[in-house]
């Protein structure tokens, strides 16, 4: 049997086990737009039907891109369409909206469009762009900060109307794109707002996208902002590009990053487009779906898969603070939970912010919990170069062993980083190999030290690549605040390579994480912790919509679990200041505590 036979044979027998709401995206044919909630199988869904309009609708060389949120999203795709046989290569692109736009319009096009942009392009670190967004303000006397001109700039895309120059940020915007180019520097907005005018203003850049992807998947709709959706207009209703596009407006909680919920409803109710709702929750127990619903205020929008664990929430007033929450978290809660059975790593707490995640950590180390930090505090950021590290370090430990991860796509990525730097390709590659090879963990070799490990791939491999000439800075920066923290006083001094490993998640991590990364997530156990009022909803959060959007974030954290939630409070709370606010507990736990106690007395 050839390998297409296969997979089409693999795809046959996955689609098979699809439900019914599932099977009619799969069958569908033309524009859609899939409605889904949290556990009802929508990237297993977006992924079998991409599978099968790339094998069946779709002939070489033309292609499909599909667009997500984030690289963790991207990460997830790959992973699940690898398991159908399906490899990236040139007729698939999956990517960031970022990264769609910068590879597939601005590289190609800028210049043909008539745009002088620096060359080579380099895109801002995020010091870079705190400085030259302090050189615009300074030229416009502005008293605007960083984050309004980011929202304007994200939001407003009809440059010289009326609502640009509202409050002078239109101004503001102006300078500091060009304290940007005189930097020879491109930011992340740039290569969306950048992709959209080349598209908007050039029929032969939408003909040329459509030569090459015939069908645009996007998931994760609602958090991906006004200029996606206004390309998606052009390429999908002007161009005439298919579109399969998927999300959940109920879990939009990037509205600080332009993302609008709306924009998803109204896509679903254009004529050209069909509409398809998925229901079923194969994750969360009954009590934690019906929970989820009464939160969000709309029942019925997912039911519980028959047969499922009932589910728990349990609520807890801890009076001394959150430092107590931490700490009960740790040596009571989680001790409770591994006792019964539950692994580490099946074990999530999720929190509002960075500060929050100081306090939970410093409590999961004075426990001896190893732990999974992801918040912007964290020893290390999660980026594309990181994350490719780790799975460096997993194949060293054990994946050379088991084929997960692959070698061939570690070298494939590697590719991509080293593609400008000088020598030959395979030169470069075959040093990364030499490396990895003799640096496999087996029972006679002891774990070596991750600081010995980052330092040796460094002196062999990472230094031959001149991430700072190139497009990566943010990852150059990256690699620099991980050899920081291997450092003797750094936060990673002492660790092993394994436990390295670990940070890609494993049974033996329990994970810490910000209530915004865990979307998209799922754990046995979720506990909430810092869910005071002022806190969440945020004692800003004045109107309507960012009390909604935080309301949504709540909804996010508690359908992250399947079996139990624990929801912690203590009615109180501390600025940066050390002023106390006395405000009780969030009205969201309040309101669910009230409801389901109402209901136990029916």
């Amino acid at each position: 049997m050839s390998q297409l036979s296969a997979n089409r044979s693999l795809l046959s027998e996955e689609a098979e086990k699809l439900n019914l709401e599932q099977k009619q995206v799969y069958d569908a044919t033309g524009n859609c737009v899939v409605l889904a909630g949290p556990g009802t199988g929508k990237t297993r869904t977006l992924t079998l039907k991409l599978a099968r309009m790339l094998q069946e609708d779709v002939r070489p060389p033309r292609g499909i891109a599909c667009i997500t949120f984030s690289n963790e999203c991207v990460r997830e795709i790959e992973r699940r369409l690898d398991k159908l046989g399906i490899r990236r290569d040139r007729r698939l692109f999956v990517g960031t909206v970022h990264s769609f736009c910068l590879v597939n319009i601005v590289k190609p096009y800028a210049r043909l469009a008539g745009l002088l942009l620096p060359d080579p392009l380099k895109i801002a670190s995020e010091q870079d762009r705190s400085t030259c967004f302090e050189q615009a303000r300074s030229r416009c006397q502005s008293s605007s900060s960083s984050v309004e001109m980011d929202r304007h700039r994200r939001t407003c895309l009809d440059r010289g109307s009326p609502e640009w120059q509202q409050n002078g940020l239109g101004n503001l915007v102006e300078a500091y794109e060009e304290e940007l180019r005189k930097s020879g520097l491109l930011d992340f907005d740039d290569m969306t707002l950048l992709g959209l005018k080349i598209v908007q203003e050039n029929m032969w850049a939408q003909k040329l996208l459509k030569a090459r992807y015939p069908v645009l998947v996007v998931d994760e709709y609602q958090d991906l902002g006004l200029p996606l959706h206004r390309l998606v207009e052009i390429l999908c209703f002007k161009a005439g590009i298919r579109l399969l596009a998927v999300g959940d407006p109920n879990q939009s909680i990037y509205g600080f990053n332009g993302a609008r919920p709306d924009l998803l409803l109204d896509l679903a109710q254009r004529s050209a487009v069909a509409k398809f709702e998925l229901h079923l929750n194969y994750r969360s127990g009954p009590r934690i779906v019906e929970a989820s619903q009464q939160v969000i205020g709309q029942s019925g929008i997912t039911r519980p898969q028959d047969g499922a664990h009932q589910g728990e929430i349990c609520f807890r007033c801890i009076p001394e603070g959150l430092s107590e929450q931490a700490r009960l978290i740790c040596e009571k809660i989680i001790t409770e939970l591994t006792a019964a059975g539950c692994k580490l790593g099946d074990i999530a707490v999720l929190y509002v912010d960075k500060n929050d995640g100081d306090i939970i950590a410093t409590a999961a180390q004075n426990a001896h919990l190893k732990f999974i930090r992801i918040d912007r505090n964290a020893p290390y950021p999660k980026t594309r170069l990181t994350r490719w590290l780790e799975d460096c370090a997993i194949w060293c430990v054990e994946g050379w062993k088991r084929g997960d991860p692959r070698l061939s796509d570690l070298l494939r990525i590697w590719s991509e980083f080293a593609g400008d730097a000088p020598g030959l390709p395979t030169e470069s590659r075959s040093k990364l190999v030499s490396f990895l090879w003799r640096h496999r963990q087996t029972d006679e070799r002891p774990p070596i030290s991750l600081q010995e490990w980052i330092s040796g791939l460094h002196e062999e491999c990472l230094q031959f690549v001149f991430f700072k000439n190139c497009e990566y800075q943010d990852d150059f920066e990256a690699l620099c605040k991980l050899q920081q923290a291997c450092d003797s006083q750094g936060a990673l001094s002492g660790i092993t390579l394994p436990d390295f490993a670990g940070q890609r998640g494993s049974e033996e991590h329990l994970n810490l994480i910000t209530l915004h990364q865990a979307k998209g997530r799922e754990f046995e156990v979720v506990i909430m912790m810092g869910l005071e009022q002022g806190r969440l909803p945020n004692w800003r959060s004045d109107s309507s919509e960012e009390k909604a959007e935080a309301r949504r974030l709540f909804y996010v954290g508690l359908t992250r679990a399947k079996k139990k939630v624990f929801l912690l409070y203590s009615g109180w709370y501390q600025n940066n200041n050390g002023q106390i606010f006395k405000k009780g507990a969030s009205e969201f736990v309040t309101e669910l505590q009230n409801n389901l106690a109402a209901k136990e007395t029916v």
